[in-house]
């Protein structure tokens, strides 16, 4: 018979067995695709299924624009394995997943108007990895400073794209730009069809919920009478079109950091109608320059969003976009059925209300508020890093962590942990939800970054409501 000492070691090797054997991140530099010069990086979703996403470098981009975009996709919804594009047909300046793009009276920018980009792997995981893009974005003369940021984690379906801009250089007012990144000009369904691609219908979410309640584009009848807490986008597919969605989810809350732009949303929030407003005055852009037809998809803010210390929100009240802004979103594909993107929502919502107690270690309350900047910003709630999408926390003696998240309602997927402090060098002995062991690379997926000191954990287990015990031990 085996002695406690000996039961407890074999349980603990086999732990690291199932570490060291779990699935990992693979990541491809400078792979030809599509005639473009790629990063290209696959993961294991939530469901066990690979996912791979090509990323344009700076140098790979063929018409002389800079990268920093997705120009190929691959996922499953359900069992079928989907592969979009980048949409290269028409307004090359536009064309992929993830694009940055900004409108200011007449013009607008895009990655045609990006100077000086460089791109790296700020973080190279063994099951997390964050890719990052820098450039000087011009207009009209002027120019700021631009940093998106992907972190792709196993165990995560959700892509976090985050972006930032630094107007320090520029007085306040010099510029008034509105934001509509991430932008879609991308077949994400892989049916090889973009502006004539049938679609079921458009939801959206910024201080209420919009639905279309019978599609018909432009002569869509609608209801925008639900409130909404964490602002969202997405177009679906009903089944006899292919089952499919694609969606994008803030990581924060409307009241935190706003979302949907321009005049029209508030004189028909609370209220039902029929008819789509004007393309140029739909609060997230969308497809609405296409008739509301077809797969492109836009994010959408007030002007004056970058550039301006006191900007309107769509609602009227006066907010902060100098000498920095940024927001991070996560982008959300999958088959309908599923409820990929409300299950997104459903989270981020859950995040918004969760409340963060930690025994041995402590939750950080602050820290960077924005891509690739200094300027730090208190987290709301304590601990939730709303930059990456994750719960933060500073490890305790000898890098042990003891957590209890406490959800009032709903459940969260995917969820992201960031233990700073951590000694290291290779992963912990134990990760314990509700006092059981995880499996490695399939219950739970771990990185080490040395140089930052930080432990990146993935959670693949629902969060649901009530309390939640996470512990680690090094």
């Amino acid at each position: 018979m085996k002695s406690r000492r000996g039961a407890a070691i074999a349980a603990a090797c086999l732990i690291l067995c199932l570490a060291s054997a779990a699935h990992a991140i693979v990541v491809q530099k400078g792979v030809e695709v599509n005639g473009k010069k790629c990063d290209v990086v696959t993961w294991t979703d939530r469901e066990g299924r690979e996912r791979s996403i090509a990323l344009v470098r700076a140098d790979g981009d063929t018409k002389g624009f800079s990268g920093g975009y997705i120009e190929e996709y691959s996922y499953f919804a359900g069992d079928q394995k989907k592969t979009g594009r980048a949409w290269n047909q028409a307004q090359a300046e536009v064309s992929g997943l993830g694009v940055v793009v900004n409108h200011h009276k007449a013009f607008s920018s895009s990655k045609a108007h990006s100077a000086g980009a460089r791109t790296e792997f700020v973080l190279e995981g063994k099951s997390h990895c964050l890719w990052r893009f820098r450039s000087e974005m011009s207009g009209m003369g002027k120019a700021v400073g631009l940093t998106v940021d992907w972190v792709i984690a196993d165990g995560r379906s959700e892509i976090l794209w985050s972006v930032s801009y630094d107007c320090s250089k520029l007085k306040d007012g010099e510029i008034s730009w509105d934001a509509r990144g991430p932008y879609f000009q991308f077949d994400w369904d892989g049916d090889g069809k973009f502006y004539d691609a049938p679609i079921s219908g458009i939801r959206w979410g910024d201080k209420y919920r919009f639905k279309t309640t019978q599609y018909a584009r432009e002569k869509s009848a609608w209801d925008y009478t639900e409130p909404n807490r964490v602002p969202y986008v997405m177009l679906w597919k009903d089944l006899p079109l292919g089952d499919v969605e694609c969606g994008v989810v803030q990581t924060q809350s409307w009241a935190e950091q706003d979302a949907g732009g321009y005049w029209w949303a508030p004189k028909a929030w609370g209220k039902t109608g029929t008819g789509m407003p004007e393309n140029w005055n739909c609060p997230f852009q969308l497809n609405a320059y296409e008739g509301y037809g077809g797969e492109k998809m836009a994010w959408g803010t007030s002007f004056g969003f970058v550039g301006s210390s006191a900007y309107a929100r769509v609602d009227g009240q006066k907010r902060k976009g100098y000498p920095f802004q940024g927001y991070s979103v996560l982008i959300v594909n999958g088959r309908h059925t599923d409820g990929v993107t409300d299950s997104a929502i459903g989270t981020m919502e859950s995040s918004q209300g969760a409340e963060l107690t930690v025994r041995e270690g402590r939750a950080v309350a602050r820290g960077p508020r924005y891509a690739g900047l200094a300027e730090e910003a208190d987290f709301v709630p304590p601990g939730w890093d709303a930059l990456h999408a994750a719960w933060s926390v500073e490890a305790g003696k000898l890098g042990r962590t003891s957590l209890t998240l406490s959800v009032p309602a709903g459940r969260m997927k995917g969820t992201l942990f960031e233990i700073h402090g951590y000694p290291g060098p290779g992963p912990p002995r134990t990760v314990m939800l509700n006092q059981k062991a995880l499996a490695g690379g399939k219950e739970v997926h771990l990185s080490v970054d040395p140089a930052s000191r930080t432990l990146w954990i993935t959670i693949v287990p629902e969060v649901s409501a009530g309390k939640t015990t996470l512990e680690i031990a090094p």
